[in-house]
């Protein structure tokens, strides 16, 4: 795996890096030529094209209603339980977010610590 990663302290909670994880197969993939690629979130953020983002669609992140569908196209929750920000959806978290990597995503956005605890090293 390859990490990119940027230093932010959001609050009061445990102090972690957020980053950018790819697969070394893919070498040449950047986070400055991500655009249109697939990809996994931990939760709500942004992007660009097909996704995985458990939260997106509910009206606390949605207002308006108008977010995208292909925010949710990668989640593999089922039925009702897709896309959810909670456990019920397989992707959601930093380990989901990994796991949909694994599972054919390009890049995943998670806690600089994933890769190891989802690895075990």
């Amino acid at each position: 795996m390859s990490l990119y990663h940027s230093m932010s302290n959001y609050g009061n909670g445990p102090f972690y890096y957020a980053v950018a994880i790819v697969e070394k197969v893919n070498p040449g993939l950047l986070i400055s030529n991500w655009r249109h690629r697939r990809t996994c979130h931990s939760g709500v953020g942004e992007l660009i094209s097909r996704a995985c983002i458990p939260g997106i669609l509910n009206k606390a992140y949605d207002h308006t209603g108008t977010n995208s569908l292909n925010l949710c196209e990668l989640c593999t929750g089922g039925n009702a339980d897709r896309c959810r920000r909670d456990n019920l959806e397989l992707y959601y978290g930093d380990a989901g977010a990994f796991r949909c990597l694994i599972e054919g995503a390009d890049i995943a956005f998670a806690r600089h610590t994933t890769v190891h605890t989802n690895t075990g090293g």
